[in-house]
């Protein structure tokens, strides 16, 4: 770690040199490689002096000015040189300081214009002149050195232009300031840059796993737990019409729809089953694919519940959203629930496997024997694994709602193709 600091360190400083050598080198040289009465003689010199100058915040680079004002006045009768590399000085200071060492460097540095100056009058102090020249490259050394180690990290903080929150962070702060607008705007913003499933995987759900933790541990109140919820709801009913950037996940063909919905009715009897694709089959191609939607019991999982209806609502599905006291009183022949070929579980417990989260998947399992069975989200299962003992039927663990709404995509498409061979067998 100590290896990987000083070398971060090392070339973050050295690109800053090299980065500020290069701008003002350039510029001190004469055009076409020929002096001309804009540059006094030794115009190379005066450029390596303002590099080396530049830093020395703010003031440096006046130094080098006025060596080169005081030789400029010196060497020619006129004050035409003299006024010409004054105002040189003054160009080069507004472009470089204020427009292209900010575009070159600016995000390497890691430092705050605050921390800059605050480095300044510290190190100028502490040791003098000496102090003041080194003044930012010993800062970012310690900016460097905060990031490699845990107890120093306050330092970048303090020091860094880094953002002290992560997306996820700021927005579970906005929801204990029940300030479910700001998160609003918050989301607006980072939809210009991802879509929504990434907004929601990435920042949500990653911020109600911080609610959960703190739900879990009793820091959070039930006045508290109440307005947060309340600020969820708004900020998922805002979302509802808001566009992010185009999601690789498209829309399942109608066909595919029709399909899932005959292929859910297999399931109840073998006697029925015939009569009921016979029946599907004479549905229209706009009808859309049920999949229901089931929340878990934490806290926080009705919502999201609601984020996933919202989502597979947009991809084309047709979401049925149950309670989880509903679904639990629920009769295996209840009509809102057998017509869904996919059933989602969403609970933030999913990880952990509490003892309802099992008996809700053992009852699940003896209803619908032939449903798809998808549970999320916030676990690390990959590939689909089956969660639970004793399955009698394919369940996938989905720890994102992006994973999730493949699940359910691919287990349409099996149905698909299900029904298309069964519809072919039997008319041959």
């Amino acid at each position: 770690m100590a290896h990987g600091a000083a070398f971060m360190a090392r070339r973050t400083t050295s690109d800053r040199s090299a980065q500020s050598d290069s701008v003002l080198m350039k510029i001190s040289l004469p055009p076409h490689g020929r002096p001309n009465r804009v540059y006094p003689p030794g115009a190379l010199l005066f450029g390596v002096i303002a590099a080396l100058l530049r830093f020395v915040p703010y003031i440096g680079i006046w130094i080098a000015a006025i060596l080169a004002f005081i030789l400029a006045a010196a060497i020619q009768p006129q004050w035409t040189m003299a006024v010409y590399t004054l105002i040189l000085f003054i160009v080069v200071d507004v472009v470089a300081g204020q427009i292209a060492e900010p575009l070159l460097y600016g995000h390497r540095s890691g430092l705050s214009p605050l921390a800059v100056v605050v480095a300044a009058i510290f190190w100028s102090w502490l040791w003098g002149p000496i102090g003041l020249v080194l003044s930012t490259p010993l800062t970012l050394c310690v900016v460097t050195l905060g990031r490699y180690a845990d107890r120093l990290n306050f330092l970048t903080v303090l020091l860094g232009d880094q953002p002290a929150l992560t997306p996820a962070q700021n927005f579970y702060q906005r929801l204990l300031a029940d300030d479910p607008h700001e998160a609003i705007v918050q989301a607006e913003r980072l939809l210009r840059e991802m879509s929504l499933i990434d907004y929601y995987d990435k920042v949500a759900l990653e911020g109600l796993k911080l609610a959960r933790n703190d739900a879990m541990r009793g820091v959070l109140m039930p006045e508290q737990l109440a307005r947060v919820n309340e600020a969820l709801v708004d900020i998922v009913e805002n979302l509802e019409i808001a566009e992010g950037l185009p999601d690789r996940l498209a829309r399942p063909e109608p066909g595919d729809a029709l399909a899932l919905h005959a292929a859910s009715t297999a399931d109840l009897s073998e006697q029925h089953g015939t009569s009921a694709r016979a029946h599907s089959s004479a549905q229209t191609d706009g009808e859309k694919t049920a999949v229901l939607c089931v929340p878990g019991r934490g806290a926080f999982d009705e919502v999201s519940t609601a984020i996933a209806v919202q989502l597979l609502g947009r991809l084309g599905f047709a979401p049925i959203m149950a309670t989880h006291s509903g679904y639990r009183s629920a009769r295996a022949d209840e009509p809102s629930y057998r017509n869904a070929p996919i059933i989602c579980i969403v609970t933030l417990d999913a990880p952990d496997s509490p003892p309802y989260l099992r008996n809700m998947l053992r009852r699940t399992r003896e209803w619908r024997p032939r449903a798809t069975l998808v549970v999320g989200v916030g676990g690390t299962a990959e590939n689909g694994h089956d969660t639970g003992t004793h399955a009698t039927a394919a369940s996938h663990s989905a720890p994102t709602f992006r994973t999730m709404i493949e699940e359910c995509q691919v287990a349409a498409s099996a149905l698909h193709a299900r029904q298309h061979s069964s519809v072919a067998g039997g008319g041959e």
